[in-house]
């Protein structure tokens, strides 16, 4: 299927830089070693010493096999999955924890799901590292206002548009929504142009074992906030800015569909609904016992999760 780009002539916060000579630190690993490098380090609680493990897997499952650009050019875009009669659509956001993304288990099986419950879905190819905060969630806040733009040629309404992220597509999710204000993005060389002045708020947003702080899985947070992470003066107040749990209550009237199991090793989401609850943001929050990180559909005794998803979904648009 043809990727749709999101962004006009410019794209903000793009540069010709050659990415390889912005990333910290390439090791010299197989990529199989490399892998296993970066879920200790995404999913540890000790805290690296520099962003090699992240950067090396990023360098050798995304840029050596080309599958994002050798410099930091990156085209965001949308692959539409449309569904006849639908007058819904859902921006899917695949994981991969801001250094790859599951194009096919978070992605396109998602959005082939959804349409074979009548619902048209988008899945979004969004900047990654090295890019960091906001680009990765203010290219799902464009790829909203590009659908709700383009609401008339793609036979669906306006305010029927949702988002749904898994793992750190969650947590871009989140961020659009909670992160971000619903105002045209401001960057230095980019002119906003018609498709900014639409709003980016999606009408609902669902969060599947979403990233949600990083208090006890640090070393993501380098990719979010930047090499200020590596200063301990600066990474309380880091943690805090970017934490979806303290920024919970921002988003009060976009209803909210969490998923996680109970053996997840990213911790957090228990506080998450809790932080929902508190603020009174309206959401429904569903643990599956027993289900750790990533299971998406693939694991079918997890799967019951999705049927749940487009039941709130159809009762909230």
């Amino acid at each position: 299927m043809k990727a749709i780009p999101i962004w006009g002539d410019s794209v903000p916060y793009n540069r010709p830089d050659v990415r390889k000579q912005d990333i910290m630190c390439i090791k010299k690993w197989p990529k199989g070693v490399a892998m296993i490098a970066w879920m200790r380090s995404v999913f540890g609680s000790k805290i690296d010493k520099d962003a090699s493990a992240l950067d090396t897997f990023t360098y050798l499952d995304e840029i050596l096999p080309g599958k994002v650009n050798a410099c930091m050019d990156d085209t965001p875009s949308l692959t539409h999955y449309p569904a006849e009669g639908s007058d819904m659509a859902v921006i899917v956001v695949p994981g991969g924890g801001f250094c790859n993304q599951s194009r096919d288990y978070e992605g396109e099986n998602i959005a082939r799901f959804l349409n074979s419950c009548g619902i048209t879905a988008f899945v979004l190819e969004y900047r990654m590292n090295p890019y960091e905060a906001p680009v990765f969630y203010l290219d799902l806040q464009r790829a909203i206002r590009f659908v709700r733009f383009h609401a008339e040629e793609y036979h669906i309404s306006p305010d029927r548009i949702g988002a749904i992220g898994f793992s750190a597509g969650g947590y871009i999710t989140g961020a659009a929504a909670l992160l971000l204000p619903d105002t045209p993005p401001e960057a230095p060389g980019y002119t906003p142009d018609e498709v900014d002045l639409v709003s980016g708020r999606a009408n609902s947003i669902g969060l599947l074992y979403p990233v949600t702080h990083f208090d006890d899985n640090p070393n993501m947070l380098c990719l979010v906030g930047g090499d200020d992470f590596f200063d301990p003066a600066k990474r309380a107040a880091l943690e805090e800015k970017y934490s979806l749990i303290v920024h919970a209550g921002d988003a009060p009237n976009i209803p909210q569909f969490l998923c996680y199991g109970t053996k997840d090793m990213l911790k957090g989401n228990d506080r998450y609904a809790a932080a929902l609850d508190q603020a009174g943001v309206p959401h429904k929050t569903i643990t599956i016992d027993g289900a750790n990180h990533g299971f998406s559909l693939r694991q079918k005794n997890y799967a019951w999760w999705a049927d749940e998803y487009v039941k709130w979904l159809e009762k909230v648009m």
